[in-house]
């Protein structure tokens, strides 16, 4: 029998394409998350600049809101982020069919 969040945490977010992130939450335990960092470039300031959006992808399961917190475990360099650098969930948006979640991160503590 086939075991989606096993094959998920298995073969996409293992520690080959996966970097590994503390979520914490106001009155909930903080809980250890996978996801696939990545970048777009987005418009900006009415579409007369581009500026670089960091994403992360992660299965639906990992259960992220929006103003979750994010610190990461090991360096990011997709980010050109060090151990500890906090994040924080600004968007999320399910791809695909649904088992997929790419979350809109930004650099906590910066506007």
């Amino acid at each position: 029998m086939i075991d989606l969040e096993a094959d998920m945490a298995n073969v996409f977010y293992g520690s080959d394409f996966a970097s590994a992130f503390v979520r914490q939450r106001a009155g909930v335990a903080d809980q250890t998350v996978h996801g696939i960092p990545g970048r777009q470039d987005k418009d900006a300031l009415d579409g007369h600049v581009l500026a670089a959006q960091r994403q992360l992808l992660v299965p639906a399961s990992a259960g992220l809101k929006r103003d979750d917190t994010l610190t990461a475990v090991a360096a990011v360099p997709q980010w050109a982020a060090q151990a500890n650098d906090v994040f924080e969930v600004l968007d999320l948006e399910h791809v695909g069919d649904g088992t997929e979640v790419l979350a809109q991160i930004g650099k906590a503590g910066q506007p």
